[in-house]
């Protein structure tokens, strides 16, 4: 899962208590490619220790990973949602077609089977130049709108296909989600007085509305002049690291010809690295002068690939913008247009029961199954998604796998994920994984109050009281105060607790566990925190007993 692409679900459950496995599986990323002119969508993986590419083929007809001819013609777009599906926009200006068109990472054509509007897949409302996907939603960026005639960011439900809002009025090429809470893109757009620069909008889909039943607006993050962009020239292809940084690819002829460079900015838009500039197409990597016409950007673990002219793909050290000639792909690209990135992976163990349980939801609340799988960022994309024990008060969305909760608190329900290891293009072997989920509601136990005490004296019995029926406790405690590390006291499982004598003010707390009913996960919570003070004379101690205070030398 890439960057910020299920920012909803990481809300979500930012509020609330998920309980799941270690992680379960063995990744790899790969970058896809989309060649207008080859009309094919190329497939690279990148070596997980020194970031060099290898072009993945098709298994049955080789080279490229998938032709795209008279399927998805002239594939300029591309975005990956959290199931690792793709979605091809297409510049057909033959045909007149400018569909989004689903395929699986398998290479498969997917009938979207949308509800609204009955069109091949997801919109004809324009041309997106790019997109992405966050959660179950795909941010695109339409050239001309053909419902307005302007320039939008346009957001469509993957499920209904149903527009969700718009900015508006921007004319872009790059467009990527950002690490920020903000969308990046490239191009001019009436908020900047049509000024050629970069720009930026929030992810929150909230912002893509007036109010007043039209578009939300975005703003100039940085103009061309700024960043000392020349005249006749333009930035192409933007992605954003973990830390804030952009980094741009600058092309002239309308951004497909040299020369062309690399710029690197800091979160204030400043440029803090530049790479040499290529002057000429040439294809000789000898003269590490090898990314005229650079066009896409997509930034991972400390290199920059870009998509160009030269190589189909050419790699930059993130640092200070060096190009890595045994890294990149030496082949010359035909028209490449935009990257994109997957983790894709394979279970460590092909049969797997994963118990999870979710703690103190809300009805209501929305989960992607492939969260459970626990994959790291990644995600299992072979395979089919099955309901094996249905739940009446758990929905579950063959559309985007997600489940749904209709009441607060929900007994077991179990999903399983599937794959026979036979598709074509399939990397990962057979597999049957089982996830069982349910949901339990705990609220924190309350324990008494703070005790002050004598040096070597007795403390009175700790009595936790808990409002959930049915939990379990273990106490802890430690020297050190209740916002430190606290440690489990040895047989200290009932609601009561009777310290030992101690010289040493000491800190105490409680948790209480609610244990699931069809796996082996708990929900828990942590008590408030008490302290026991130590007064030790001379010259005197103060003991508190009730409501009286003893004084004594």
């Amino acid at each position: 899962m890439n960057k910020l692409t299920h920012l909803l679900l990481i809300t979500f459950i930012a509020l609330f208590h998920l309980s799941v496995n270690a992680q379960n599986c063995s990744c790899t990323n790969y970058l896809y490619l989309n060649d207008t002119g080859l009309n094919y969508v190329e497939k690279f993986s990148i070596d997980s220790t020194t970031g060099a590419l290898t072009e993945i083929g098709d298994a049955a007809n080789g080279m490229p990973w998938l032709n795209a001819q008279n399927v998805v013609d002239e594939p300029h777009a591309i975005a990956i949602d959290l199931n690792g599906n793709l979605y091809i926009g297409e510049n057909d200006q033959t045909n007149n077609e400018y569909n989004i068109q689903k395929f699986s990472c398998l290479g498969e054509k997917i009938d979207a089977n949308l509800s609204t509007p009955a069109i091949d897949n997801f919109t004809n409302d324009g041309f997106s130049f790019n997109h992405f996907a966050v959660g179950n939603l795909l941010y695109t960026n339409i050239f001309s709108d053909f419902q307005t005639g302007t320039g939008d960011i346009v957001i469509y439900d993957l499920c209904t296909g149903n527009r969700v809002g718009c900015m508006r009025e921007g004319y872009f090429w790059g467009f990527t989600n950002g690490n920020d809470g903000y969308w990046y893109a490239t191009g001019t757009a009436s908020v900047g007085n049509f000024q050629a620069g970069i720009y930026r909008g929030l992810i929150d889909p909230a912002a893509y509305t007036d109010g007043a039943g039209g578009c939300g607006t975005f703003e100039l993050f940085a103009s061309n002049n700024q960043l000392g962009v020349p005249a006749g020239s333009r930035i192409m292809g933007i992605d954003q690291d973990a830390t804030g940084n952009l980094y741009i690819a600058v092309s002239a002829g309308g951004g497909f010809n040299p020369p062309s460079y690399i710029q690197k900015l800091n979160a204030n838009g400043n440029v803090i690295a530049q790479s040499l500039t290529d002057t000429q197409f040439d294809g000789n990597v000898g003269d590490n002068l090898n990314w005229a016409g650079s066009r896409g950007v997509v930034y991972l673990n400390g290199f920059v690939y870009v998509s160009t002219g030269d190589d189909c793909i050419a790699v930059f050290d993130a640092i200070n913008l060096t190009y890595q000639p045994s890294l990149s792909n030496n082949t010359v690209g035909s028209f490449p247009k935009q990257l994109s990135l997957l983790k894709e992976c394979c279970p460590t163990n092909s049969s797997l029961v994963i118990d999870t349980i979710v703690c103190n939801n809300s009805a209501g609340a929305t989960f992607f199954l492939q969260d459970f799988l626990n994959c790291d960022g990644g995600n299992i994309c072979e395979g089919e998604w099955a309901v094996a024990t249905p739940n009446p008060n758990i929905t579950y969305s063959q559309c985007d796998n997600t489940i749904a909760l209709n009441i607060e608190e929900a007994t077991c329900s179990t999903f399983t994920l599937t794959s026979n290891g036979t598709a074509n293009n399939a990397q990962c072997g057979a597999f049957n994984l089982t996830i069982n989920f349910e949901t339990a509601t705990i609220n924190a136990a309350t324990i008494s109050t703070d005790q002050i005490t004598c040096g070597g004296g007795f403390l009175e019995t700790l009595v936790a009281s808990s409002p959930t029926v049915g939990v379990s406790y273990q106490w802890q405690s430690n020297t050190t105060g209740c916002d430190d590390s606290f440690s489990n006291i040895a047989n200290a499982t009932s609601s009561t607790y009777t310290p030992p004598n101690t010289n040493q003010t000491t800190y105490f707390r409680v948790l209480t566990s609610l244990a699931g009913n069809c796996g082996n996960k708990s929900c828990t919570e942590i008590s408030n925190c008490i302290s026991a003070t130590i007064n030790n004379p001379p010259p005197k101690c103060i003991k508190e007993f009730g409501a009286f205070i003893i004084q004594k030398n």
